[in-house]
């Protein structure tokens, strides 16, 4: 059963159009979405997320068209981090977590009820932290599980995690791919944004490849990072190069001179 389907979709800017769209994302999947830049990947998870409303089509959430805004796609369990995470830094973990969604009483904020789950959650994800910690002091790979966490707190069934990967460092990255699995597991299905191939291929149970609007390729696991580059940019003759010799000690690798900005 499919957890999402967009169906037809379109919406026009100017000049740039999301065309005739069609994308589908089974339960308990991991999606990888890839594309050039302003090929329409983040446009389309907005619409999903119900920042944009489409021109025409329809949205789909376990077999029933929807419409629906921001809050209505946390209703439906259609959660998103952004690359740019969307926190208070001064703020602390929990209200950050929190934040729109706390339970209160005579217009005071019930902290007692939530603690204790978001402290559940932290230790989960590998984060030995006090909730009540300004969410300024932690590192790029944290802050991006606390917007997980957020995700799946507020009842996310359905994750969009755009260029998650894009500030984090490999040990970071590993940590992150083994919670998609655990979610996945779960039963959870993930929409997996990301320009590096290798990882797309690495954590993707299809890829979905969108160029100039348009879904022009659905692959399956397994596939070549060389396909996947083709499909993108519409050449047959494209190779990736990868660089797999070893320098030698005191080598010069990299060298740059006279350099102005």
């Amino acid at each position: 059963m499919n957890a999402i389907e967009l169906n037809h979709v379109t919406k026009e800017f100017p000049g740039f159009t999301l065309r005739d769209l069609t994308l589908a994302v089974p339960q308990g999947t991991i999606c990888g979405l890839v594309g050039e830049n302003g090929a329409g990947k983040t446009t389309l998870m907005r619409i999903l997320y119900g920042q944009y409303k489409a021109d025409s089509g329809t949205i789909e959430v376990d077999g029933k068209p929807v419409t629906y805004n921001v809050a209505g796609a946390m209703k439906l369990g259609i959660g998103m981090v952004h690359q740019n995470f969307m926190q208070i830094e001064k703020m602390s973990i929990l209200e950050n977590i929190i934040m729109a969604s706390a339970p209160s009483r005579f217009g005071f904020i019930r902290y007692k009820e939530t603690r204790g789950k978001v402290q559940e959650m932290l230790r989960r994800f590998g984060l030995e932290v006090s909730p009540d910690v300004p969410i300024g002091r932690l590192c790029v790979g944290e802050r991006q599980k606390v917007e997980i966490i957020k995700a799946l707190y507020l009842g996310a069934r359905v994750l969009i995690l755009d260029e998650p990967t894009a500030v984090l460092t490999p040990q970071e990255t590993m940590e992150l791919f083994r919670i998609i699995e655990e979610l996945k597991g779960e039963g959870k299905s993930i929409i997996f944004i990301s320009h590096k191939l290798r990882e797309v291929v690495q954590v993707g149970d299809r890829i979905t490849v969108i160029r100039a609007g348009q879904v022009v390729a659905q692959m399956a696991r397994g596939v070549q990072e060389n396909d996947i580059a083709r499909a993108m940019i519409h050449r047959q003759d494209t190779e990736l190069i990868k660089n797999d010799r070893t320098g030698e000690i005191g080598e010069c690798v990299c060298k740059a001179e006279h350099l102005w900005y």
